[in-house]
């Protein structure tokens, strides 16, 4: 991955709303996830609140070896108080600074993952702190895997 394609980004604590699936195919946590996240942002008119949100994922935890099953994190940035319900959390995404790149299409999130860490282990000046997140920045209402757009989040630290 070239250095152009990564920027260096310092991102503030955000507080979002979190739904979380679980389950052993690939895919099927993220669509239960996304599923409850959805049906809350309708009941909660969320999407009519505010503009700007912005909508994170992870896995938690991520695809192992050890484990069959694995989660993943749905989240959308708050901009005002919301009740948590049964399956909606209301937490915060740590800020800090983060290496981030950018990619169209869903298929290619796990060669742009594996680019990302490959780019910050390479790196003098940097090296990963942490966890990474997935922004989704086309529109959830449009969900179609070849237009997806993505920024990748890896959280890192100097060296």
């Amino acid at each position: 991955m070239k250095d152009e394609q990564i920027r260096i980004v310092e991102m503030k604590v955000q507080k979002v709303a979190l739904a979380h699936g679980t389950g052993k195919e690939i895919g099927k946590p993220e669509e239960e996830a996304w599923a409850k996240m959805m049906n809350w942002i309708d009941v909660e008119d969320v999407l009519e609140e505010s503009d700007g949100l912005q909508f994170f994922g992870r896995n938690n935890p991520p695809p192992s070896e050890e484990n069959e099953e694995y989660g993943y994190d749905q989240m959308v940035t708050l901009y005002k108080d919301y009740e948590p319900d049964k399956d909606i959390e209301i937490t915060e995404i740590e800020g800090g600074t983060f290496a981030v790149t950018r990619f169209k299409n869903l298929e290619n999130i796990g060669k742009k993952w594996q680019e990302l860490y490959g780019w910050v282990q390479d790196s003098d000046e940097y090296e990963i702190a942490g966890h990474g997140l997935e922004e989704l920045l086309s529109s959830p209402e449009e969900l179609v895997p070849e237009k997806m757009i993505f920024d990748l989040w890896l959280p890192v630290k100097k060296s």
